[in-house]
């Protein structure tokens, strides 16, 4: 019925796609963007060093403490614990429907938890290392390469990498550099031959 409507009149066919096309770009111009999304941070770690433990004493005097008072907020969809000889690892996921503004807030209470939980710890256990893993889009990567004839000297690559990030962090706009790579230098030291 419709399809010979269309058919028999070609003016009805152009009119109607013209309005498909209007419509089109009417809706996506109006579709919100943005170069870089802002992502909550709904993810963190805590990280807490206890010397000598065994996993059994990791799990029960650090790893179940973090985990009774992190529990009791409601904000945190799921922790995942992981107990080691020495080393208790928390990952800590927040509910999806707490945006940007809301999450700071919620970390600041997951640390004053933290701090209880502290207070609880045997004599020797470290100082909780909690970090939230932020969510960033990579807007400049820049790797370098030794083109000169010889061995690749790291040492200096990893010297102009470095002023590069200085230089870059200077920039209005930059949130954060990190190098990834870089070349520990160590100095050979050869003994003096003694003269008889």
């Amino acid at each position: 019925m419709w399809s010979n409507a269309f058919y028999r009149n070609p003016r009805l066919t152009v009119l109607f796609l013209g309005l498909v096309a209007v419509a089109g770009l009417s809706a996506l111009q109006s579709l919100a963007r943005q170069e870089d999304p802002t992502m909550a941070r709904r993810f963190a770690s805590v990280r807490t060093v206890f010397p000598g433990a065994s996993a059994l004493r990791v799990e029960s005097l650090v790893t179940d403490k973090l985990e009774a008072e992190l529990r009791e907020l409601h904000e945190i969809r799921e922790i995942d614990s992981d107990s080691r000889t020495g080393i208790s690892s928390l990952h800590i996921e927040l509910e999806a429907r707490y945006n940007e503004e809301d999450v700071d807030e919620i970390w600041s209470k997951v640390r004053d938890r933290i701090e209880q939980a502290r207070g609880e710890f045997p004599p020797g256990v470290g100082a909780p290392d909690f970090r939230d893993q932020t969510s960033t889009a990579i807007t400049l990567l820049v790797g370098f390469t030794w083109e000169q004839d010889g061995a690749p000297q790291l040492g200096i690559l990893t010297r102009l990498a470095e002023e590069l990030e200085n230089r870059l962090r200077n920039v209005p706009g930059t949130k954060e550099t990190d190098l990834y790579g870089e070349a520990e230098e160590e100095i050979r030291a050869k003994p003096k031959k003694r003269s008889a």
